[in-house]
């Protein structure tokens, strides 16, 4: 019996994506800013990221 693979989709947000946004969050006390540059991702990317994942 064949088995199916199917790949996720592009715009299904990934678990491992969220988890780093919130230990991000939890190491700078929540500081948005902050975590956004300690991910090395523009404010703005970051908070679409929040958004996606529904954080922000």
């Amino acid at each position: 019996m064949a088995t199916e693979l199917v790949s996720p989709s592009v715009s299904e947000p990934s678990v491992d994506e969220r988890a780093e946004l919130i230990a991000a969050l939890e190491s700078t006390g929540g500081n948005k800013a902050r975590a956004a540059r300690s991910l090395n991702l523009p404010r703005s990317t970051f908070y679409s990221r929040l958004k996606k994942h529904g954080l922000g």
